[in-house]
């Protein structure tokens, strides 16, 4: 049986078979090609990159927020990076090496914070400015979610969801009224804690107090709020070992009296000395009326006068009292060379702290006057970045360093010009701060 195919038939046959044969080809060679590229996310990376003492509002501190609120603020570069700040995180009062976990699961960013294992864990608590770093963070929707010890069960956690394209910039708080945001927890005893206390000053040459008194005598300063029912006492020039991992105190109270026995971790310290420190404490809840302030030192010479004040806590106010001290460590002598190695130790920490001062702009760039000139007014300026730098520590560093540099030239009757510094005008250059030009 023969079969005809008419011409157009056969070009109708030939063009369906190089249309398939071209489909066949493509898939077949479809794995040589290029496939679509996957966008894949950044790699996302978290780091606590720094942590304030136990805040001090009576020294104007730079709170922040007010102690009733629990904060995050939050800064995105545009880019990449993620500025986190936890305002008013509460942990332990001797927390030791403070720890910041962050994790990431897609746009949620977890952050749970405790104590180090280095913790003495002293009987109170307080709050502290925790600052973080977030690397690989591209914009778009992210919630962060903080986990805090001390919140109690049913409290409200610190979260918050944000568009970083549309508010790159911002904050969060909650309210808490449980200690130690609040005295809700307090109850009706009275109660007393530690706040803060400096390091040993003779060896860091630093102090957390702004206040210049000399090593010869040991001092109370007291700031009473009856309204509040709160006294703040600052215990300054007490002796501890040079080696301790935290300091912590046995309040006693009684009908007129309030007792502090100063108590060291561990007992004896560890190394063969002991030097100052300034202590900082708080009371609560006490009996307002005439009461004694007894302070129980663990190394007050024999003989040496006991350090006690009297004052009447139902009046608002604030009194000083120092009593003088003759033995080890109080009257140590130490020669110029000496003191000016210990104020140069200052400096350089200062400097270490200051850092490169790293800007995105002319407002980050800031500067700080630094020394006692002997007729006032400071030596020099700093100048340093405000988004690489704590600016309440630091000017507790400066205020620390200007006050001994202040008891030097008491000391050895230095004298100066009377010119006066004029701060300098900044910018924010390649990425640094410096003088303009």
């Amino acid at each position: 049986m023969m079969f005809s195919i008419k011409p157009h038939t056969v070009r109708s046959i030939s063009l369906l078979i190089i249309i398939l044969s071209t489909m066949v080809l493509a898939h077949g060679c479809s794995d040589e090609i290029t496939p679509p590229v996957e966008k894949v996310p950044s790699e996302l990376s978290g780091t606590l990159i720094h942590a304030t003492g136990c805040k001090d509002i009576v020294y104007e501190f730079d709170a922040g927020a007010p102690t009733d609120l629990d904060c995050v603020t939050w800064d995105w570069d545009g880019s990449d990076k993620l500025r986190l700040v936890h305002v008013n995180a509460g942990l332990n009062c001797c927390p030791g090496t403070i720890v910041g976990l962050v994790s990431v699961d897609g746009s949620v960013i977890t952050i749970e914070e405790t104590e180090g294992d280095d913790a003495i864990m002293c009987h109170c608590l307080c709050l502290y400015d925790l600052t973080y770093e977030i690397a690989g963070i591209s914009g778009g929707a992210i919630t962060i979610t903080f986990i805090e010890p001390y919140v109690p069960d049913g409290g409200e956690p610190l979260t918050v969801t944000v568009d970083l394209g549309t508010e790159p910039t911002g904050s969060h708080c909650v309210n808490r009224d449980t200690y130690p945001w609040s005295t809700g927890q307090i109850g009706e005893d009275p109660i007393g804690m530690i706040d803060n206390y400096s390091g040993c000053k003779h060896l860091t040459g630093t102090s957390e107090s702004t206040l210049p008194f000399n090593p010869d005598s040991a001092c109370v300063v007291l700031y009473n709020f009856p309204p509040d029912n709160l006294l703040r006492i600052y215990h300054i020039n007490t002796a501890y070992n040079c080696c301790v991992y935290a300091l912590d105190a046995d309040f006693e109270f009684a009908e007129g009296l309030i007792t502090i026995t100063g108590i060291e971790h561990p007992p004896s310290g560890l190394c063969d000395c002991i030097c100052l420190y300034d202590v900082n404490y708080s009371i609560s809840n006490y009996e307002q009326g005439i009461t004694t302030i007894r302070f129980v030192e663990p190394y007050l010479p024999q003989g040496g006068e006991q350090l006690e004040i009297t004052v009447d806590l139902s009046l608002e106010g604030t009194w000083t009292f120092c009593v003088p001290r003759e033995g080890y460590p109080w009257n140590e002598e130490t020669s110029e060379e000496q003191d000016k190695a210990i104020l140069k130790g200052m400096y350089d920490e200062i400097i270490d702290y200051i850092g490169t001062p790293y800007c995105s702009g002319d407002d980050d760039c800031r500067s700080i006057g630094i020394g006692a000139k002997p007729c006032g007014g400071p030596w020099m300026y700093l100048i340093y970045s405000a988004s690489m730098v704590d600016e309440a520590h630091l000017q507790s560093l400066v205020a620390a360093h200007d006050s001994f540099e202040d008891y030097m030239n008491f000391k050895y009757e230095y004298s100066s010009d009377c010119s006066i510094t004029p701060p300098p005008v900044l910018e924010c250059h390649e990425g640094i701060c410096r003088k303009a030009r």
